[in-house]
């Protein structure tokens, strides 16, 4: 019998047991729309989350956003022990480096600007800017990948979904484009497409669910400190609020370890090419959650433009 040295470089065999059900096509379809769906829901949770806590200055929102993430580290961490059994606590002092600039820019940068443009948009406009991090990845990746570089598809679908930004953002009513609003969620985008592509470069020598869980569990813990340092806290804790916070966790957690597994088992470009549907998942809790009225026609626009942009990035010809 033939040793698995003499296969091939890259080759994967096929997973047995319950791996076997994260390659089954018709599953997957299914499965991939979960993490979208919670990632949709992130934003009008949070603003949601704001009225429930009674959050106003940066400093609270700081320790709402540290609370969140830093708690979903320590689940992705606890799930990677006891479940995957695996030594979390394996890293030598580059991998501990790699982290924390991780945690850094993925975790505090990303979601510190993410928690304080929120307060300042609404819902619908948030949830399809939100989804520029694909375009600003696609960019960015030109000039660190040389086999990563853009051609006439992913030029035309980047082009049709900053379109689409612009729509949503300009001519018309709603406030406009304001730097502490829609500005910082920009910022938080592109910190969030920094941070995948560098993720992407420590998770070939770190495992991906450990590296997850001690970078949200770093970047977490910046951002409660930075809110502590200013004063911050939760005003107003409620049942309701602590359920909210415990959803946000989950939501963390289950998203992005599920969203792990499926590229592990998958073409990347048949996952990632249902993350159209997350600004549109975004725009509807927008309509439920937050009672915004999400049926207008520059939504509507600009929503079809950045679906078909991240449809066009993403999709193979």
């Amino acid at each position: 019998m033939k040793s698995d040295r003499t296969k091939p470089a890259g080759y994967a065999t096929k997973p047995a047991g319950y791996a076997a059900v994260f390659t089954n096509k018709k599953l997957v379809l299914f499965l991939v729309l979960i993490p979208c769906l919670l990632f949709g829901s992130a934003l009008p949770i949070v603003k949601s989350g704001y009225d429930i806590f009674m959050i106003d200055s940066t400093a609270d929102k700081m320790v709402f956003a540290g609370y969140r993430f830093g708690s979903a580290g320590l689940v992705i961490l606890a799930f990677a022990a006891f479940v995957q059994h695996k030594n979390i606590f394996k890293l030598d002092r580059g991998d501990i480096l790699r982290v924390l600039l991780l945690g850094l820019i993925y975790t505090t940068l990303h979601y510190g600007c993410f928690y304080l443009g929120v307060a300042n948009t609404t819902g619908v406009k948030g949830s399809i800017i939100n989804a520029t991090n694909i375009f600003m990845g696609v960019i960015i990746s030109h000039f660190i990948y040389k086999n990563d570089r853009l051609n006439t598809r992913t030029i035309i679908g980047c082009l049709i979904g900053i379109i689409g930004v612009f729509a949503v953002n300009f001519g018309g009513e709603l406030g406009g484009f304001r730097l502490n609003g829609e500005g910082l969620l920009l910022c938080a985008m592109f910190f969030a497409a920094s941070g995948s592509i560098y993720g992407k470069n420590v998770s070939v020598t770190l495992d991906s669910t450990i590296m997850t869980g001690w970078q949200l569990c770093a970047g977490g813990f910046l951002l409660w400190l930075i809110g502590k340092l200013a004063h911050g806290k939760l005003p107003h804790v409620t049942p309701e609020g602590l359920g909210l916070l415990a959803y946000l966790i989950a939501l963390s957690s289950v998203a992005i370890s599920l969203n792990a597994v499926l590229l592990k088992y998958n073409p990347v470009s048949r996952i990632m090419v249902f993350s159209f549907t997350i600004p549109v998942f975004g725009v509807f809790f927008s309509g439920i959650i937050l009672g915004e009225n999400i049926f207008l026609l520059k939504y509507f626009v600009a929503l079809v433009f950045v679906c078909v942009g991240i449809w066009l990035v993403n999709s193979r010809k």
